[in-house]
């Protein structure tokens, strides 16, 4: 009888021993949580805060820049839409006043309701930094 209670307690002590530590993989899920949070901060600056510098240099841009007449020589979507309104690139022949002409390119989200008023030869007004004849924006 001693030696069932021994081997009893022996084979109890080793079953009971606690195991190995869990697996790495296990030892992942601890961080499970972060992943929406850095799909979420990777998104922003991805996408979101590139849009909001290009809006913030159209918007200075339209306020400071000189006015000029330019003529629409192609457009181009560029696959991006904004509330459902397709951003394009215009490339465009402006002409300021007083100086030479000079050929641009820039994007805009346009409406499709404005679309028969933005083609390819029709002129428009646009504004454009005199130091960097590359910065345009076009006035709707």
């Amino acid at each position: 009888m001693t030696s069932l209670l021994a081997v009893d307690r022996a084979l109890s002590s080793t079953w009971l021993k606690p195991s190995s530590p869990m697996p790495e993989a296990f030892d992942l899920l601890r961080y499970a949580w972060l992943i929406g949070p850095v799909i979420t901060v990777v998104v922003i600056v991805l996408f979101v805060v590139p849009l909001m510098r290009r809006s913030a240099q159209r918007r200075q841009l339209l306020a400071t820049g000189t006015r000029a007449q330019a003529r629409i020589v192609s457009i181009q979507e560029t696959g991006v839409r904004i509330n459902e309104q397709p951003e394009v690139l215009f490339t465009l022949d402006v002409q300021p006043d007083g100086r030479p002409g000079f050929r641009a390119q820039c994007r805009a989200t346009i409406s499709v309701l404005m679309a028969p008023r933005v083609q390819p030869g029709m002129t428009t007004t646009v504004r454009y930094d005199p130091q960097d004849p590359t910065k345009v924006a076009i006035e709707f």
